[in-house]
């Protein structure tokens, strides 16, 4: 594997200073590159290649929202992570259109380190420079969604309330529609038509709402023909039924919301390969048709043609914003056969069940013994749904 090529752009020497001095141990394995401002940094990127470039905010001149701008616009298959103190609310919110992580500073040395190192990782996902091309090269590549940022920050506040994240969402169109879409919809059977935001951020809970907010903007932010916007929507679909059978399978075992909320947006987001996948051309005629005529598995297909497959692609491009590592594993590893013995109430297993589930034209839990006769977690499951558990997916 080649070494990544780092550039660190602040405009302060001590900052650079210290960054030297925290990644000297990474020398062998990385090739870093140091510049003072937003201009040097254009003329290194204009005469060598960089994976990765990691940038101050507030820099005279060329600033790191304009910098990013720019290398999006020149180089847009480069990491662009922001890492600075600067916090003017304008220029924030701009960010997530530009920068696919941001740091704060001061930064833990292994903080900035990790996100660097999963990068790194995650770009051995793809082992098809051709791809790894596609996936950031895309022009409509998305970066993770603003409204996404905002729910987080208004969740984690104090003063967080249904209404606050009622009008975040409610100044959305596309997120408004989407979310009334879906309360109403058959998956939770209400008998009164939902029509009010707010009303439905109640219904659906906080972390539900801001998962559903990172899915729907980057559906609504790629470009689809018709047959492609129509499997899109399947694949929206089946990753939201995925989603909440996977937090019912693990909420059987435990109960600790932060791991409910963890595996329900591992199963929302587990296909989202498959989304940027789309930008290719003919993707899913490709897929099919080789599906049909070599008889061979869906994943199969993705990796005969493009050397890799939506798992790794999406695993990909959630490293990217900085998600956790439990939801790139999710990404990552969903599709993969586990051995009986890994199966335990965790999000992974939640969700590599909840898939397998998911995809069958009648829910029935009783296909899961067959593939794990002897595990406890899939015993488990059936006895639950003996038991009317799972009511509402016959």
């Amino acid at each position: 594997m080649t070494q990544m090529k780092i550039l660190f752009v602040d405009d302060e020497i001590n900052i650079i200073q210290g960054l030297k001095r925290m990644l000297y141990p990474f020398r062998k394995e990385w090739t870093m590159s140091f510049c003072n401002s937003g201009e040097e940094a254009l003329q290194l990127l204009a005469s060598e290649k960089f994976d990765v470039v990691v940038s101050d905010m507030r820099m005279p001149k060329i600033d790191g929202l304009h910098l990013f701008t720019q290398i999006k616009e020149l180089y847009p298959n480069i990491v662009r992570i922001i890492l600075s103190g600067y916090t003017e609310k304008d220029a924030i919110l701009n960010l997530p259109n530009v920068a696919h992580q941001f740091l704060s500073k001061p930064c833990d040395a292994n903080v900035l380190k990790d996100s660097i190192e999963r990068i790194s990782k995650l770009r051995s996902f793809v082992n098809n420079r051709k791809i790894l091309d596609l996936i950031s090269g895309i022009s409509t590549i998305p970066t993770l969604p603003d409204i996404y940022v905002k729910l987080q920050k208004e969740i984690g506040s104090s003063a967080a309330s249904v209404k606050g994240i009622g009008e975040i969402i409610s100044k959305d169109v596309a997120m408004t529609t989407k979310i009334l879409q879906l309360v109403n919809s058959a998956f939770f059977g209400v008998s009164q038509k939902i029509t009010d935001p707010v009303y439905a951020v109640s219904f659906l809970g906080f972390e539900t709402i801001k998962s559903l907010a990172l899915y729907v903007k980057i559906f609504s932010s790629l470009n689809y023909n018709d047959y492609n916007k129509f499997f899109a929507e399947r694949v929206f679909q089946h990753s939201y039924k995925v989603g909440e059978l996977a937090r019912k399978i693990i909420r059987t075992e435990v109960y600790e919301k932060s791991v409910l909320d963890i595996t329900f947006l591992g199963g929302l987001v587990h296909d989202i390969g498959k989304l940027i996948l789309l930008q290719t051309q003919d993707y899913t005629e490709k897929i099919h048709k080789s599906m049909t005529g070599d008889k061979i598995s869906y994943v199969d297909a993705e990796y005969k043609l493009f050397e890799t497959s939506h798992s790794e692609v999406g695993a990909y491009l959630l490293g990217l914003w900085g998600l956790p590592v439990s939801i790139l594993e999710i990404a990552a590893f969903h599709d993969l056969p586990l051995k009986a013995e890994d199966i335990e109430a965790s999000p992974m297993s939640a969700v590599h069940l909840a898939n397998i589930l998911a995809k069958q034209e009648k829910f029935d839990p009783y296909v899961l013994r067959e593939l794990y006769p002897d595990n406890k977690l899939v015993k488990n499951i059936c006895t639950n749904f003996e038991n009317g558990d799972f009511k509402d997916e016959q």
